[in-house]
């Protein structure tokens, strides 16, 4: 009987083991094959390079922070002391268009590096691909009159409730347009509910030391959607005019049972806290007042029930259908 000796089984072993970690081989034979999804993109325009960089997650329906690093193209030194300016608009599939709340850029540091902060109410992408339409974020620098477009692909999000909707009630109506028909030639205006958005913009501390963070901002057109500040003046000289002479016109209250309410404190630039939310597990609910009016899902009176506060889930794997649609704005 053959009986192999020490040097094949050696070489038998080193084999085996060799197979088994994938001696040799190309470490790509490991990677599911796909590319890397690209999160940084550099434009070059005279006499700069921007350079535009993606959140860590990704461009996502709710808050998004767009890192931004500006450079001369002669020598790369960084640009400091200049305030990028931005201007989000989505070109849906059907071809009309609108903007989204965004609170702008900081001014570049000493590295070049600013932030430019969008709250983004519609995905441009489905979870199965599908496109629903085109995000263009033109950046310029008025300093040197300079543009350039950014089209970042926004997904839905997933996990936390990251936008929800409450609207004006027959005191805070807005204008609206009906397009020309057959029957009426002419463009009509009419009024709608104005549509406040509430970002989620995350939560942070453990146990019965939780915070919530708030982002709002209201609609004044298809193109406008201006945070709540002081001294905002939506909709002027229009029938639908509405002025915030004070935050203290508006209210902003958290609750963990839709019964026991916190007041959240502005932080300015539409920014609200909410501090010491205790019990906060899986939901948490928003109210919100403006000149005295408490909105609400639908626009309609409070009905007790219902109606009253904006609902948040938290840890949920499912996707709400504000994150699927904006066309409800």
């Amino acid at each position: 009987m053959f009986k192999p000796n020490t040097f094949v089984k050696a070489t038998i072993t080193a084999l085996t083991t060799c197979i088994l970690m994938a001696c040799g081989g190309d470490d790509s034979s490991s990677d599911s094959g796909q590319e890397k999804e690209k999160t940084t993109f550099s434009y070059t325009v005279t006499p700069h390079t921007f350079t535009i960089s993606l959140p860590d997650k990704g461009a996502r329906v709710g808050q998004n922070i767009f890192p931004v690093n500006i450079t001369t193209n002669s020598d790369s030194d960084p640009v400091s002391g200049f305030t990028p300016t931005m201007a989000p608009m989505m070109t849906m599939a059907g071809g009309h268009k609108h903007s989204t709340p965004h609170t702008g850029c900081t001014e570049t540091d000493a590295d070049g590096n600013a932030e430019c902060t969008v709250y983004f109410i519609m995905a441009s992408v489905m979870a199965n691909g599908d496109s629903m339409g085109t995000w263009n974020i033109d950046f310029s620098l008025p300093e040197t009159d300079e543009d350039i477009q950014f089209s970042p692909a926004v997904k839905m999000a997933m996990g936390d409730t990251t936008l929800a909707k409450l609207k004006g009630g027959i005191d805070d109506q807005m204008p609206s347009m009906i397009m020309p028909m057959a029957s009426m030639p002419m463009e009509q205006t009419t009024t709608t509910p104005r549509t406040y958005f509430i970002f989620n913009n995350g939560i942070t501390g453990m146990g019965e030391n939780r915070s919530v963070e708030l982002f709002i901002a209201a609609k004044e057109s298809m193109n406008n959607f201006p945070a709540i500040t002081e001294g905002l003046i939506l909709n002027e000289n229009s029938d639908g005019e509405l002025a915030i002479n004070s935050m203290s016109d508006v209210v902003v209250k958290v609750s963990t049972d839709n019964t026991h309410w916190e007041v959240a404190t502005s932080q300015g630039e539409g920014i609200w806290k909410s501090a010491n939310m205790t019990s906060l597990v899986d939901t948490f609910y928003v109210s919100l007042s403006v000149n005295g009016e408490l909105k609400t899902t639908d626009g309609e009176i409070d009905d007790g029930e219902s109606n009253a506060s904006a609902i948040f889930i938290l840890s949920s794997n499912e996707m709400s259908s504000d994150d699927i649609s904006g066309m409800d704005m």
